[in-house]
């Protein structure tokens, strides 16, 4: 994305966040602290909007202008960080497991990983039987998808969006890395 801009300070800034995140990643705990303000504990999640999700999607769109070796070594951490085979609560695309489910695969089509691509596959056909015996996706409340819950991030279009572009990844990237 930095380069596309064709200004070289884009690419250094996306750089040095990179190293930032690097930085605050914590061994102990095998993935990132969540250092928003607001948060009394070290909450850390595997969400996309806030955890290893996010930022290994964040990365998969740096991979042109990172070292290699640190892109690898971020991208797998938050691949064991984002692999718990749990669907959790929340299905939604946002913080929930179809944007694991979505990250993993994109994960392993960038690693040549094809263990952590199958690990996205598992957990989406878990996530569809789990849909169809409880006639829905789970979103926000834990509950079944309703239509009062539209969105995209945390709602229907979102579940809808995230199944096309897992079976068409080829056709719809996905809209949770747009590089």
């Amino acid at each position: 994305m930095a380069g596309s801009a064709g200004q070289a300070r884009f690419a250094e800034a996306a750089v040095a966040a990179a190293r930032f995140v690097g930085a605050h990643y914590s061994p102990e705990d095998g993935t990132w602290p969540d250092l928003r303000p607001t948060v009394e504990d070290r909450f850390v999640g595997s969400g996309w909007c806030y955890g290893a999700t996010g930022i290994g999607m964040a990365l998969l769109g740096q991979r042109d202008i990172l070292p290699s070796d640190t892109w690898e070594l971020d991208v797998r951490r938050a691949v064991v960080a984002s692999s718990d085979p749990d669907p959790g609560r929340r299905d939604s695309l946002c913080c929930g497991s179809l944007g694991r489910a979505v990250f993993l695969l994109e994960a392993g089509d960038a690693l040549g990983a094809p263990d952590v691509s199958m690990a996205g596959q598992r957990l989406l056909a878990v996530l569809v039987r789990r849909a169809d015996r409880t006639d829905g996706y789970r979103l926000e409340d834990g509950g079944p998808l309703r239509f009062e819950a539209p969105g995209l991030f945390r709602g229907a279009a979102g579940v809808g969006t995230a199944l096309l572009s897992l079976h068409h990844r080829a056709l719809l990237p996905s809209v949770l890395r747009w590089g």
